[in-house]
C-alpha cells in the first residue's frame, strides 16, 4: 500500500517534472484557485489536532490569547450595597488562596495559561475543585479534556464524568461530580454543554497551512525547486536534454555543500530564475493562509509578528481593540466560571465576584483617561470617577465640584 507521505512526494515530484519538461508558464499553479487544487492533490485535506498544534501560527495566536490573561492578576472582590465601586478581599479564604499556589504542581499563572491553552484549542478545559470541610476550595488541578465527558440528568442537572487517573487519590474508577466540583471553562458552544474545538471545526484551514509549511520544507531541504531555464540548440535529442538536466541537477545539489559547479559548452545557455512567477504566488498564498488563522482565532497579524500593515499610528488603537474584541470576552467568560464555581450563591448575593486587573495593558491610554476626567470634574463625582477605574469610594467625594475653583456646590470661596 502507498503511503501518503510518498504519494505526496510523488505528486509534487511529478509537477516540478512537468514544469522543468514544459516551461515556466505550465504545469504550476499560477492563481490561488489553483493553488488550492494542486495542495489538495499533493497532500489532501486532513490535519490532526496534534500536527494542527505544532504549526506555529497556531501556537502564536494561542499564546497571545492565553498568556496576558494568566498575567493580568485576579483577585476577589466585593461590591457593597448603596456604594459604589468594589473594595478588594484579603482575609477571604479565596482571597488567601488566591495568594499561594492553586496546587503543588503550579503557579496561579501556570494554572491560568493551562486553561487558557485547554479552553481556545479544545473549546473545553475542566478543572477539579477540592473543598475543606467549610466547602471552601482549597486546591484546584487541571483535568485532560480528553478523560471528561458532560451528562445532563433529566432534571437537567449537569454532571462531569471523569476517567480514573494516576493522580486520583481513590483510584475508584469513573466517577461523577457535580457543577461545584469542576470548573468547566468552555469556548463557542453549539448547545451550551460543551464548546467546539476549533481544531476540528476548522480542520481544512489548518491542513491547507500545514501543507503550505510542508511544500516550503520540502523546496528548502531538497532543493528541487526552479532555479532557472537552460536553453539549448534546437534538433538537441531528447537522450542528450535528460542528460544535462540531471548533470545540472547533480551539480546544483553538491553546490549545497559548496563543492557544486557546472558546465555549459556550445550554445547552451542558463538564464537564472530569482523568484518566479510561482514563487511569488507561493509566499501570496503563504501570507494569506496565515492571515485565515488569525482570523480563525480573532487575533489580529500585528500580534504575530505580520508587521506589514501596521504603524506607529496606529498600533496603540490596535492592541486596544485586540483587548476589545479578543481578549475581553475570554476574561468575561472565565470570570463567570470562576464566581459560579468557587463561590457560592450566599457569596454572590453578598456583592463577591472575582475580577481581572487589565490595567497593565490599557496603561498606555491612562493620560486620556486622566485628561477626560479632568475635563468632566464639574459633571462627575470623585466617586463617580474612581468607580470606572474600580476603585473604592472616599468619604466626602460624592459632591460635584464647580468648574472654577473646584470647590463642593453651595459653598464660596473665602474672601480674605
Amino acid at each position: 500500500m502507498l503511503s501518503p507521505f510518498k504519494l505526496k512526494k510523488d505528486v509534487v515530484n511529478v509537477a516540478r517534472e512537468e514544469e522543468l519538461a514544459c516551461g515556466p508558464d505550465q504545469g504550476v499553479p499560477h492563481n490561488s484557485k489553483d493553488w488550492c487544487e494542486f495542495l489538495s492533490r499533493c497532500f489532501g485535506d486532513s490535519c490532526s489536532e496534534e500536527s494542527a498544534k505544532k504549526l506555529s501560527a497556531v501556537f502564536a495566536c494561542v499564546d497571545r490569547i492565553a498568556t496576558p490573561i494568566a498575567k493580568f492578576p485576579l483577585g476577589l472582590y466585593r461590591k457593597e450595597r448603596g456604594k459604589q465601586g468594589s473594595l478588594k478581599q484579603k482575609d477571604h479564604p479565596l482571597a488567601r488562596l488566591l495568594r499561594h499556589r492553586p496546587t503543588d504542581a503550579m503557579t496561579w499563572t501556570q494554572l491560568r495559561t493551562a486553561i487558557g491553552y485547554q479552553v481556545i484549542l479544545t473549546g473545553n478545559s475542566y478543572v477539579k475543585v477540592f473543598r475543606d470541610e467549610n466547602f471552601y476550595p482549597k486546591e484546584l488541578f487541571p483535568l485532560d479534556p480528553q478523560t471528561v465527558s458532560v451528562e445532563m440528568t433529566r432534571k437537567r442537572l449537569i454532571r462531569y464524568k471523569v476517567m480514573e487517573s494516576d493522580y486520583d487519590d481513590l483510584n475508584t474508577g469513573d466517577r461523577l461530580y457535580d457543577r461545584s466540583e469542576v470548573a468547566h471553562f468552555k469556548g463557542l458552544s453549539c448547545d451550551g454543554l460543551k464548546g467546539v474545538s476549533v481544531l476540528e471545526h476548522c480542520r481544512k484551514d489548518f491542513a491547507n497551512h500545514k501543507a503550505l509549511c510542508d511544500l516550503g520544507r520540502e523546496n528548502s531541504e531538497t532543493g528541487n525547486g526552479l532555479r532557472g531555464i537552460i536553453n539549448l540548440p534546437a534538433g538537441i535529442k531528447k537522450e542528450h536534454r535528460d542528460e544535462i538536466r540531471k548533470t545540472w541537477g547533480d551539480s546544483i545539489n553538491k553546490a549545497r555543500s559548496g563543492d557544486g559547479f557546472a558546465i555549459l559548452s556550445g550554445d547552451t545557455k542558463f538564464t537564472p530564475i530569482t523568484m518566479s512567477m510561482q514563487d511569488a504566488q507561493f509566499i501570496e498564498q503563504k501570507r494569506m493562509s496565515l492571515a485565515d488563522i488569525a482570523r480563525i482565532f480573532n487575533v489580529p497579524l500585528h500580534k504575530i509578528q505580520d508587521l506589514d500593515r501596521a504603524t506607529n499610528n496606529n498600533i496603540e488603537v490596535m492592541n486596544t481593540e485586540f483587548y476589545k474584541s479578543t481578549l475581553l470576552p475570554w476574561i468575561t467568560s472565565f470570570e463567570e466560571v470562576y464566581n459560579q464555581t468557587l463561590l457560592t450563591e450566599r457569596e454572590r448575593d453578598e456583592g463577591y465576584h472575582f475580577k481581572h486587573n487589565v490595567s497593565s495593558l490599557l496603561r498606555a491610554s491612562m493620560n486620556d483617561r486622566m485628561e477626560s476626567y479632568q475635563k468632566g470634574i464639574h459633571v462627575m463625582t470623585i466617586n463617580e470617577m474612581r468607580a470606572k477605574e474600580d476603585l473604592p469610594s472616599i468619604d466626602g467625594c460624592d459632591t460635584p465640584l464647580i468648574p472654577m475653583n473646584h470647590l463642593p456646590k453651595g459653598e464660596k470661596a473665602n474672601e480674605e
